[in-house]
């Protein structure tokens, strides 16, 4: 999701792109409850190649999300993915100590208090999981 502006009256305002569209997570339930099937490997292969240039430009520019999950990927009518929520996102600086991230979806090491911008690829391990079966692993 594009960041347009940066405003800073006593809060801090981020001005962003308009993303018009649904969460992954809306599809997925909607799907599941419908039709008990969820996506073919082909489908969940071309959502998550566009998550995966998502996560690689952040991470070129040492920036580590930390918290992919379903909820945080916007599906528009063109089936084109962007990845919001920045809020507890961080620059890598060595290793991360701080547990962020979602239960569900956070990597082992980040309970262990000792991570790096690879937990992003575990969380979307989790998210490929759930999109394939509808359930949480």
């Amino acid at each position: 999701m594009n960041l347009y502006d940066v405003i800073e009256i006593q809060d801090i305002y981020l001005i962003l792109e308009y993303c018009q569209g649904w969460s992954l997570l809306d599809i997925i339930s909607h799907n599941f409850q419908r039709f008990e099937t969820i996506y073919t490997e082909q489908e969940a292969s071309y959502v998550v190649f566009q998550v995966l240039l998502a996560i690689n430009h952040m991470h070129s520019h040492n920036v580590c999300h930390r918290d992919i999950k379903p909820e945080n990927i916007m599906v528009d009518e063109n089936w084109n993915i962007k990845v919001i929520d920045m809020s507890i996102s961080a620059f890598e600086q060595g290793d991360f100590t701080e547990p962020y991230g979602t239960p569900f979806y956070v990597a082992p090491e980040v309970i262990e208090g000792k991570y790096t911008k690879a937990c992003d690829l575990w969380s979307l391990g989790v998210v490929i999981y759930v999109m394939l079966t509808g359930w949480i692993p």
